[in-house]
């Protein structure tokens, strides 16, 4: 008898972690409730005091907004799944196409992916093939499934031939210049500061602290941090 009331209380304990977990990690954001199943690595909603958990076991993890993945495009599944191969947060990732939604309920809503070639032409989606190089951009919310899945913010189709190379940068410092007709960010990793005028990003002038702005530039200074000018930029 005491062996059942024993085993009772273990099962309870683990049914009530586990409600715990998926209670505080409401499924939004694209990602389908059938995955219930899988554990998070980053919940899709905050709520409460905005920590993060895995699963149930209220460990608290570390936050990092955007994660990035350099390679080639090895798949482009029907669902529309796109999935990079190399060098990064995670050596393989399968990327999901957002479009633009608004948040409803305080879940969901984001930005459109941000599809460039580093000319910084635009492009659709369609327009992505197997055996591109590209530079993906996307959030940290990662599925624990292999390959791992995940909103894509940004991705940057490489262009052997373009003049312009393209680096994300997370602003510690912005310097406006109202006379000059443009900005200065300092990225908080000191890699690099950028001059950005309403040429490269027309609400320039809108760039805050902790904006992530992905910037294309060719030449750059000598100096510690090198300086370099935009030739275009994005906020993602």
């Amino acid at each position: 008898m005491l062996k059942k009331k024993i085993l009772g209380a273990v099962l309870v304990g683990i049914l009530s972690c586990t409600a715990v977990g998926f209670a505080e990690g409401t499924l939004c954001n694209g990602y389908p409730h059938a995955h219930r199943s899988q554990i998070y690595q980053y919940e899709n909603c905050l709520q409460g005091d905005g920590e993060i958990y895995r699963g149930g076991d209220r460990k608290q993890m570390e936050v990092k907004n955007t994660l990035e993945t350099k390679g080639e495009i090895v798949a482009i599944g029907e669902d529309g799944l796109v999935t990079v191969k190399g060098e990064g947060d995670y050596e393989i990732i399968s990327l999901r196409i957002a479009k633009a939604s608004k948040r409803v309920d305080n879940c969901g809503g984001g930005k459109a992916t941000q599809i460039y070639d580093t000319n910084g032409k635009k492009l659709s989606a369609k327009k992505l093939k197997v055996g591109m190089k590209v530079d993906c951009y996307y959030e940290a919310r990662v599925t624990r499934s292999y390959p791992g899945q995940a909103n894509a913010k940004a991705i940057i189709v490489k262009n052997e031939e373009s003049e312009y190379r393209t680096t994300l940068l997370k602003v510690s410092k912005v310097e406006q210049f109202a006379d000059k007709n443009y900005v200065t960010i300092e990225a908080s990793n000191n890699e690099l500061i950028a001059s950005i005028d309403k040429k490269a990003y027309k609400d320039y002038n809108q760039i805050v602290e902790d904006d992530e702005v992905l910037v294309w530039y060719g030449i750059m200074t000598m100096s510690l941090p090198p300086r370099t000018g935009a030739a275009k930029a994005i906020v993602l």
